[in-house]
């Protein structure tokens, strides 16, 4: 069983709480961010977009996902998830993608929904 959320009002969050080891607990909100598309691709002169804000939750669940059904199927699922089925479809679809291509996408998509390897490992401590 889950241990219970204990609320706390925005006051209590403002003040810096004793906590050991040193640190201050993270604050979440529960509500998504307002989605905006930005561009990730064009077939001809057809844009394609994912969403400009990638939650990090999402990079959780298909890390979780993995555990089941290996990263290569989890990273494919949140794929279809982010660019939607019209441009999962048109990435399946379109003859014309090299080899170069597809890295370039693989990394721009891994880059999105993981952070830049430069990036990761560079919290707070």
């Amino acid at each position: 069983m889950a241990a219970p959320r204990k609320k706390t009002s925005a006051v209590q969050r403002k003040a810096v709480p004793a906590v050991a080891g040193g640190f201050e607990p993270l604050h979440f909100s529960s509500k998504a961010p307002t989605e905006e598309r930005v561009p990730i691709f064009y077939i001809d002169d057809d844009e394609y977009t994912i969403p400009k804000f990638i939650s990090k939750s999402l990079s959780l669940s298909v890390m979780d996902r993995a555990r089941d059904v290996g990263m290569e199927i989890a990273v494919t699922e949140a794929m279809e998830e982010l660019l939607g089925e019209d441009g999962y479809k048109a990435l399946l679809d379109c003859p014309s993608i090299s080899d170069d291509d597809w890295d370039a996408f693989q990394t721009i998509f891994r880059d999105l929904v993981f952070g830049k390897p430069e990036e990761q490992g560079k919290g707070r401590r």
